[in-house]
């Protein structure tokens, strides 16, 4: 699926994702693209992180999704908040850029 939850309000991307999920317990091989890394730590069980067509990491989700691999597939600084323990939510930071308008 190639951004499945783009252009979906909050609650409307967790019940697509909670329907992706159900299609996976049905035994339903499941692979989607999204912009939304918080979404891996929702309902993934491998995640791929690439930029410029190229793997950056592979692999689990508490794993893959990492501060450092965030920064490097969008050049900007990510925190990572854990909020419990199977639940993290990743942050981007501003970057301060400097426009003459």
């Amino acid at each position: 699926m190639d951004e499945p939850t783009s252009h979906l309000d909050f609650g409307n991307q967790i019940k697509l994702l909670e329907i992706i999920d159900k299609l996976a317990e049905a035994g339903l091989s499941v692979i989607m693209s999204s912009h939304f890394p918080d979404h891996a730590f929702l309902s993934s069980t491998k995640v791929a992180i690439m930029k410029n067509k190229k793997f950056i990491d592979f692999g689990a989700p508490g794993d893959v999704v990492t501060e450092d691999n965030l920064k490097e597939a969008y050049s900007i600084d990510v925190k990572l908040i854990e909020l419990d323990e199977n639940r993290k939510v990743c942050v981007p930071m501003k970057t301060n850029l400097k426009l003459d308008l």
